[in-house]
């Protein structure tokens, strides 16, 4: 990753500030992993958070776009592929040299349990990991058309936006009943409903930390494949031109927002959970971590001791 920072930190001015799934979708999936984690994969959630909310935290990563922007573009891959013809990530074709999703799990997994980092740095990577396990599930942060459809007008509801947005956004909202004030409250009642419905399988095949790059290829190519299989499966004509995306668009969608929301949060629940279980194997080596503000060891190994 500190390669990746350099990089970074001086082409910043050339990186775009970008969209992802909206606050609902992210609280959501963080809520489901929170509910499918393990013991010690929640005491190292607690500990590394320090008593912020998990879909709060969730939240970070998009707040500090504006203040680092050399981390945009950490928040998608573009797959240069021919929707609705042909979809499909090649990480060496699409992935930048400023980086991109696949590569941004792949860095932050390292840093979260990297002993020769600080406390913050843990704690921003596993914020990262929050963030960026929701992101490469939604089908347009894997997509390079039209910006992964931020170029796309289209009509939701009577009201005029853009494809990704809705993606984001508004089919979320909608099949949760609307906005609510009690924004945290709703997602968690909607991961509630994910989790009694229960997974796949399949869904966790690979959560090997050690394969971060490839298990994020196939997180990336199975939200991708969506692309073509609905959200362009007619072409660009197919979502304008006047038709109302919020009445039959939508209700093909809410079924693949649950399935991809669902996805996102199993797999991230169990990546914390691998998370943990490497940490803990590292302290019972020896290896001494920084603790909050700075305490080598500290309240963080006693805990992490336990697990």
């Amino acid at each position: 990753m500190r390669t990746h920072l350099t990089a970074f930190l001086s082409l910043s001015a050339l990186v775009p500030l970008g969209a992802c799934w909206g606050t609902l979708g992210h609280r959501t999936v963080a809520y489901v992993a929170q509910k499918r984690l393990s013991s010690a994969g929640a005491s190292y959630l607690a500990q590394l958070l320090q008593d912020e909310d998990v879909s709060d935290a969730a939240l970070w990563a998009d707040q500090i776009k504006r203040q680092r922007p050399q981390t945009s573009g950490w928040h998608y891959i573009d797959a240069h592929d021919d929707p609705p013809n042909k979809c499909g990530v090649n990480y060496k074709r699409d992935c930048t040299k400023t980086g991109c999703v696949v590569s941004a799990i792949v860095d932050m997994t390292s840093r979260a349990n990297d002993p020769s980092l600080s406390f913050d740095d843990h704690q921003e990577a596993l914020k990262f990991l929050l963030h960026f396990i929701g992101d490469i599930h939604q089908p347009l942060h894997t997509e390079a058309e039209a910006k992964g459809g931020n170029g796309i007008k289209v009509l939701f509801g009577r009201r005029h936006t853009e494809l990704h947005a809705i993606w984001d956004t508004d089919i979320l909202v909608k099949h949760e009943g609307g906005k609510s004030k009690d924004e945290p409250g709703q997602a968690s009642d909607w991961a509630d409903r994910l989790v009694e419905a229960g997974g796949d399988s399949s869904w966790l095949k690979c959560a090997d930390l050690g394969s971060a790059e490839k298990c994020a290829l196939v997180w990336a190519g199975e939200a991708n494949e969506y692309v073509c299989g609905y959200v362009l499966k007619d072409g660009v004509d197919g979502v304008t031109g006047g038709r109302d995306l919020s009445e039959d668009y939508y209700d093909g969608a809410v079924p693949i927002v649950d399935e991809l929301v669902a996805k996102a949060g199993f797999r991230l629940g169990e990546w914390i959970n691998e998370l943990a279980t490497e940490r803990a194997a590292m302290v019972a080596r020896g290896v001494v971590f920084e603790g909050p503000k700075g305490r080598s060891g500290g309240k963080e190994q006693e805990v992490l001791e336990e697990l």
